[in-house]
């Protein structure tokens, strides 16, 4: 067929009408500029703050980007600040209000749980199921900044990296002073105070009362102080002092130079790793201690100075032995492991064990006897008898 003959043919079919009524119409559209590709954020939760106000725990947090669904807050013991070892607290956030887009959130737990007898850190994590899907993950955890609280009539102290000072005093309130901030209590109702004072050389003092600590010091060189009851103390890493007041007593120093007091009352002392001083003072009734020691871990001492009577001790025997008639027995864990003793004015009788001892007397008589090893003695002022055993002395 002709070419034109196929124009007439298309023509009659009404071609060129419907194609001219399309192109119309398309005129007629209204007309958009194209728009940058955007990315639909979800919502993502933002810890801030992990405080306490001498009663109750505080999480302060964000929501960004848009509203968030329910979810959990949880407070976990960490052995390190990082992991997340024990859940001991949740609170369900389900209120719109705190589930807004928005800064300052905050969520009040009131605490309630077991406390075992180690130390730990505290961090809270928001979502802690991780319900939502965040569009970042990595800010969710909080360690807690030092504080104050009370669970079951326990008053816990957390402290921070820096050097921390803490007071416990009892008078008509049991008074606990934090960095110079204080929280008071009513005595009938607080059985004990638990505190984790963490890194730092952080000092703790404490007037007499009958409320039994719990005191660690964490790293550092730590000053802890009990109190007149059952106290429980580890100065941890560092080179700590430890002093037990009245009442049944254990310290711990951990690795580091400690110094260990008991004073009265029956006392566990376990210096541990290092050049450890085990100091027995003047009180008239301190009582029956135990002294954990172990041959090869550190120069250990104990140091008699202070004694307000005559001196007897036998640093190579693990049986009880009366050192101060009517004030002091000792047991030994290892006959083996306390290298010096230094004695007091009133005279001493000291033995030494098959270490290198240096054994040091008074001003008043003194019988000391080296034994095995090398020896140093020092009789100081008085009629002293030496008696260097074998080694060099």
């Amino acid at each position: 067929m002709p070419m034109r003959s196929w124009k007439n043919f298309w023509h009659r079919l009404g071609f060129r009408k419907t194609r001219r009524k399309s192109r119309r119409a398309r005129s007629k559209l209204p007309q958009f500029e194209p728009l940058e590709p955007r990315k639909l954020l979800a919502a993502d939760l933002v810890v801030q703050s992990f405080t306490a106000d001498g009663v109750d725990l505080h999480v302060g947090y964000d929501v960004l980007n848009e509203n968030a669904t329910a979810f959990d807050v949880t407070i976990y013991r960490s052995s390190d600040g990082v992991a997340l070892d024990a859940a001991i607290a949740t609170q369900r956030v389900t209120d719109s209000a705190l589930l807004a887009v928005g800064t300052g959130h905050e969520v009040t737990i009131a605490p309630s749980f077991a406390d075992p007898w180690v130390d730990y850190f505290l961090v809270a994590k928001v979502d802690a199921a991780n319900e939502i899907a965040e569009s970042d993950e990595t800010n969710n955890n909080r360690v807690f900044g030092k504080g104050v609280f009370e669970a079951g009539g326990v008053v816990y102290v957390h402290g921070d990296a820096q050097a921390n000072a803490l007071d416990i005093t009892l008078g008509a309130t049991l008074d606990v002073t934090l960095d110079g901030s204080t929280y008071s209590y009513t005595p009938a109702a607080v059985s004990t105070v638990h505190a984790r004072l963490h890194e730092g050389d952080d000092t703790v003092t404490s007037g007499g009362h009958a409320t039994g600590l719990l005191l660690f010091g964490g790293a550092g060189a730590d000053s802890l102080q009990g109190g007149d009851s059952a106290d429980y103390l580890l100065g941890g890493e560092g080179n700590d002092a430890l002093d037990g007041g009245a009442g049944d007593d254990s310290a711990y120093g951990g690795a580091g130079d400690d110094y260990l007091e008991g004073r009265s009352g029956n006392d566990i002392l376990w210096g541990e790793a290092g050049d450890d001083t085990y100091v027995f003072g003047s009180e008239s009734d301190l009582g029956s201690d135990y002294v954990y020691e172990y041959s090869g871990s550190g120069v250990d001492t104990f140091d008699f100075s202070a004694s307000g009577d005559y001196v007897y001790v036998d640093l190579s025997v693990t049986y009880g032995q009366t050192v101060i008639w009517n004030s002091l027995s000792i047991t030994l864990a290892d006959g083996q492991a306390i290298e010096n003793a230094v004695g007091g004015n009133y005279g001493n009788s000291i033995y030494g064990n098959s270490l290198d001892n240096t054994l040091v007397g008074g001003d008043s008589y003194d019988y000391l006897v080296g034994g095995a090893g090398n020896d140093y003695l020092y009789g100081g002022a008085g009629d002293d008898y030496l008696d260097n055993g074998e080694g060099y002395d």
